[in-house]
């Protein structure tokens, strides 16, 4: 099969891509493109591929046999989220005024999408968030302050910790198994027609394409695959 006739197939049809992966990747994309979609074109495909990622999300919890497991640790890492946001919407006020309000360079770089990003932080981009945070504190350490220091420094090491937590918990059940459920053919496939539409758009356009898809999500789970914005 040459180049031409791969670009109709289903790219992701490969073993080495386990079930949670394609979810991961999904999820992912989801993400990307709802944040980077303000005229909504990407709509209709985006919900078709939410609610067929749903059901495989949901087969994979059942084929753990983890259902309550899973969904403790899902909610442990949105509790890490919400808490994420609540602290960097809080400590606000206080950081702007220890590091000389919001035209300084040290505010500028610890808040370089103002506080809007830090308000719709979510689990796509929280690995990002979390560890320029933890750059930052290090940094400014003298500026911010021992009460503003202790809040914040343990947000990248406790996401990164549940994050993982989980993955390991849905990755379990993919060990050694390689049959695809119809469930996962309906999200490949979805995705398939999600990679196309969103290459219709931009045609020829490779940077903006690649930038809805964290493609590395696709391989083994490694703290740098989550490092994209």
């Amino acid at each position: 099969m040459n180049f031409f006739q791969k670009f109709f197939s289903d790219f992701f049809d490969v073993p080495r891509i386990t079930p949670t992966r394609i979810a991961d990747f999904a999820d992912d994309a989801i993400e990307r493109i709802t944040a980077n979609d303000p005229l909504n074109q990407f709509g209709e495909i985006v919900s078709q591929v939410r609610e067929a990622n749903l059901a495989l999300r949901a087969e994979l919890v059942e084929l753990s046999g983890g259902k309550g497991t899973q969904k403790g640790h899902t909610l442990l890492t949105d509790a890490v989220v919400e808490d994420f946001r609540k602290a960097m919407r809080e400590l606000e006020p206080e950081i702007s005024y220890r590091l000389k309000g919001p035209k300084s360079i040290a505010y500028l770089e610890l808040y370089p999408g103002g506080k809007t990003e830090y308000n719709r932080a979510t689990k796509a981009n929280m690995s990002t968030l979390t560890e320029r945070v933890k750059q930052m504190v290090a940094k400014y350490a003298a500026e911010l302050g021992t009460e503003v220091i202790n809040r914040l420094k343990i947000f990248a090491q406790d996401w990164e910790g549940k994050r993982d937590h989980q993955r390991q918990h849905e990755g379990a059940m993919d060990t050694d198994r390689t049959e695809r459920s119809a469930t996962r053919r309906e999200v490949e496939k979805l995705l398939v027609k999600l990679l196309h539409t969103v290459g219709a758009a931009f045609p020829a356009d490779t940077e903006k394409c690649n930038s809805f898809f964290n493609f590395s999500l696709l391989d083994a789970h490694k703290h740098s695959s989550l490092d994209r914005p």
